[in-house]
C-alpha cells in the first residue's frame, strides 16, 4: 500500500479529496495519519486542487526544483537516461515487467516504487530487496530529503516526511534480509 501510495503522490498532483479518502480507509497506520492530517489542512484551503497543483509544478517540473531521477542522483553528470536508467530499465526487463503507456522514464522516482509494489504485490520479495538496495535506497531518500527542504514545500514536504519514514523502516527490514548478490545481480562469494 505505501509503495503505490508514494509513487501516485510522486507521478502527478494529486486530487486531496481522493487522497483523503484512501487515507481515511488507512487511518488506523501511524505511518500515514501526519499526512492525512496536512491533507485535511489543505482541504480547508479555498481553490486548494490549483495550489496543489502549482507546488507540485515548482518542485517537480520548474527549473529550480527537485529532479526525481535516479540518474540524476546517481549518474557521472546531472543529466538523464545515463547508467542508473539503463540498469534499472535492464532490472525491470530481467523481472518480466514493462512499463505502459507512461510518459515518465524508467528511473524516475513514481515508476521505481511502482515496481516495488507491483514486487510486493506478486509475493518476490528477494526481487524487491534487490531492487530496494541496488536502487530505491541509493537515492530516493535524498530525493525526499530534497523535497522536505525546499522552500516551495509544504504539502509535499509533509509527502517527503512520509516517504522518509516509510522507506527508514524498509531499510530496517531490507538491511536485516540481505540477498548476497552484487549490482549486477550475480550470487556474491561468502
Amino acid at each position: 500500500m505505501h509503495y503505490a501510495l508514494l509513487s501516485g503522490l510522486l507521478a502527478d498532483a494529486v486530487a486531496l479529496e481522493d487522497l483523503n479518502a484512501v487515507l481515511q480507509d488507512e487511518s488506523s497506520d501511524s505511518m500515514v495519519r501526519p499526512l492525512l492530517h496536512k491533507v485535511e489542512q489543505w482541504l480547508d484551503k479555498d481553490e486548494h486542487a490549483m495550489l496543489v497543483k502549482r507546488e507540485f509544478a515548482r518542485l517537480f517540473l520548474l527549473p529550480g526544483g527537485v529532479k526525481p531521477y535516479e540518474s540524476i542522483y546517481r549518474g557521472t553528470e546531472p543529466l538523464l537516461m545515463q547508467e542508473p536508467w539503463v540498469q534499472v530499465r535492464d532490472f525491470y526487463r530481467r523481472s518480466g515487467w514493462q512499463l505502459e503507456r507512461s510518459p515518465l522514464p524508467e528511473d524516475h522516482a513514481a515508476v521505481e516504487l511502482s515496481f516495488m509494489a507491483h514486487l510486493r504485490g506478486d509475493g518476490a520479495t528477494t526481487e524487491a530487496a534487490r531492487f530496494f538496495q541496488q536502487h530505491v535506497s541509493t537515492w530516493i531518500p535524498q530525493l525526499l530529503e530534497d523535497i522536505a527542504s525546499h522552500r516551495y514545500a509544504d504539502f509535499y514536504g509533509s509527502v517527503a516526511e512520509y516517504g522518509r519514514r516509510f522507506l527508514a523502516r524498509e531499510k530496517r527490514v531490507h538491511h536485516n534480509h540481505s540477498p548476497p548478490w552484487d549490482f549486477e545481480g550475480r550470487k556474491m562469494d561468502s
